[in-house]
């Protein structure tokens, strides 16, 4: 599908903010797995790309 079109700043921020969380760990799992089920496949692939928690959100995304 080739590169995503340029994200908004509040999709980045939310990206960021997902990274954020996954790296406290802990209790934000559960909200993290329901922020993913909601966000779009974009932000999901952009995610995935830069390789935070990978097995983590693959498991997350695979459970919903």
């Amino acid at each position: 599908m080739g590169k995503n079109p340029k994200m908004s700043q509040s999709a980045i921020a939310r990206v960021m903010g997902y990274r954020k969380a996954l790296r406290g760990g802990g209790t934000e799992h559960g909200r993290i797995a329901e922020m993913l089920r909601r966000s779009t496949k974009s932000i999901h692939d952009h995610i995935l790309k830069h390789g935070c928690g990978e097995a983590l959100l693959l498991s997350h995304l695979q459970a919903g």
